[in-house]
């Protein structure tokens, strides 16, 4: 029976036979490399819970923040593609239409003490993008809302990790959702009644800023909003877009698992030194080898294998001629040596299981609408890629930029609750939290960005006038109505 040990979720198996090894990774197809998660609750208390179960034991976000933070590529893309959407963050600002060209245009940008206060002691720019990040990691998120003491308005938000949440379920007659739960540790939690266990009220989706002034009326101080990716045959929880590659992920995980499990537990030799017992008699003669002690014979073996070492390894060694005696039997013609130095082959294969790595990266990057090109991984990113050149990596950059404007839709949904409630949309008509970023572009324009605003167009996305632009200078002092679009003609 071979002797069994288990590494990083594989098995590997020692034969007392002979010095071979066998690693055994069909034991790690169930492998969770953050924790096991299991709840605590039995299968019949989930299914009675008030809750709709994310997954069959409640635990499906853990798991995919578990595939997440142990997948690189995975990962950096989610972190990535947070940054594209959000860029540098929201900016309030009056938006309207050109009366000529159809277009939404930035009227002005607004300098409001009470907007300016609300939006620095909420961090917004942390909050949203961890909202950001939630959508994009877990397909769903969710910002709390907590009023001020008159319940009269949102005096802050903040974002509430998707991967804590729970929906109520839905009630069968209006189909809406009156609550939702968090916890911090779902598998932790025993029963609907657990101290652990936190119930906020829901937002109606269709009529939040009324359904927000009816619970302020009953003096409800935090309400949570939720948004999530639009999908089929999910009434709480729609996966996310890099859930469709979920086996890829696997397969991303595996391959630097099992590479390091070989690494750790591998044995790599130059050389086998063989010293036949011929040579002691020989280097101590006439009975001096037999007279010594265990001790003393082990003294002398090390000495001379320190000798052979410090005579053969190194690079100042290398290109040396090792002379050693040999023996010829003058009787059957048999020669030997007391002495012999064998050279092992390394069979090791560098590359081995990269290609598979690299068809994982691809996989997983092709069902989030990631062009590895952004992050320069022509190589690395898997053998369906041709991204050579700076123009793949700007247009790869202006690409995601637009792709996102879903993300970006649902942020400005809180916002807007948030702006109506607070009575700040009827103070200043036309107001909009606009997300402003930066491209890139050639050199022979004079700089390597540009400035873009993304759902309208602003001054600021037009230094100039286009050769044969023949506007006036009064046109000149109007907001440009470029948008995204024209940014990426301008510095494609």
């Amino acid at each position: 029976m071979a002797n069994k040990k288990t590494y990083y979720g594989a098995q590997f198996r020692a034969s007392k036979h002979g010095a071979i090894a066998f690693m055994d990774m069909s034991a790690a197809k169930d492998y969770q490399p953050a924790k096991d998660f299991k709840p605590v609750m039995s299968e019949k208390s989930l299914n009675n819970a008030p809750w709709a179960n994310w997954g069959k034991d409640n635990l499906m976000p853990q798991k995919m923040v578990a595939d997440i933070n142990t997948t690189g590529i995975l990962s950096g893309i989610i972190d990535g593609k947070t940054r594209f959407a959000l860029c540098e963050g929201m900016t309030p600002a009056i938006v309207k239409r050109d009366q000529k060209t159809g277009q939404r245009v930035i009227a002005e940008y607004v300098e409001d003490a009470e907007i300016k206060m609300f939006m620095d002691l909420s961090d917004h720019y942390t909050a949203t993008f961890g909202l950001m990040k939630d959508q994009i990691g877990l397909g769903s998120g969710a910002a709390r809302l907590m009023l001020n003491k008159k319940f009269d308005k949102v005096a802050a938000f903040t974002r509430a990790d998707m991967s804590q949440l729970r929906f109520e379920k839905m009630d069968p007659k209006t189909g809406s959702i009156a609550n939702v739960f968090m916890a911090a540790e779902w598998d932790k939690i025993r029963s609907k009644n657990d101290k652990f266990l936190m119930t906020l009220p829901l937002l109606d989706p269709l009529l939040p800023v009324d359904d927000l002034q009816e619970k302020a009326a009953a003096k409800k101080a935090e309400h949570v909003i939720t948004f999530n990716h639009p999908s089929w045959g999910c009434a709480y929880y729609p996966p996310p877009l890099w859930y469709a590659a979920h086996k890829w992920v696997q397969i991303a995980q595996g391959v630097p698992e099992m590479k390091s499990a070989m690494f750790e537990h591998s044995i790599l030799i130059k050389y086998v030194v063989v010293i036949y017992d011929q040579y002691w008699l020989d280097a101590f003669p006439d009975g001096a080898w037999d007279e010594f002690s265990d001790d003393e014979r082990e003294t002398k073996r090390g000495e001379l294998f320190d000798e052979i070492e410090q005579f053969l390894v190194g690079a100042e060694n290398a290109h040396k001629t090792l002379f050693v005696d040999g023996k010829r039997d003058v009787i059957n013609g048999h020669s030997w040596q007391n002495i012999e130095i064998k050279v092992v082959e390394n069979k090791t294969t560098s590359g081995d299981m990269l290609p598979d790595a690299a068809a994982a990266n691809s996989e997983i990057a092709f069902s989030m609408l990631f062009n590895p090109a952004i992050i320069g991984a022509s190589m690395p990113s898997g053998p369906y890629t041709n991204s050579q050149g700076g123009s793949s990596v700007r247009e790869a950059a202006l690409l995601q930029i637009m792709i996102h404007e879903m993300e970006r839709r649902n942020i400005a949904r809180i916002m807007n609750v948030i702006k109506w409630f607070n009575g700040w949309a009827q103070r200043l008509p036309g107001l909009e939290f606009i997300i402003q970023g930066s491209a890139l572009t050639t050199l022979d324009t004079g700089g390597s960005t540009k400035p873009v605003t993304l759902g309208a167009g602003g001054a600021e996305n037009k230094d100039q006038n286009e050769p044969g632009d023949n506007t006036d200078s009064q046109d000149k002092k109007q907001p440009n109505t470029s948008t995204i679009k024209t940014a990426t003609k301008n510095v494609a």
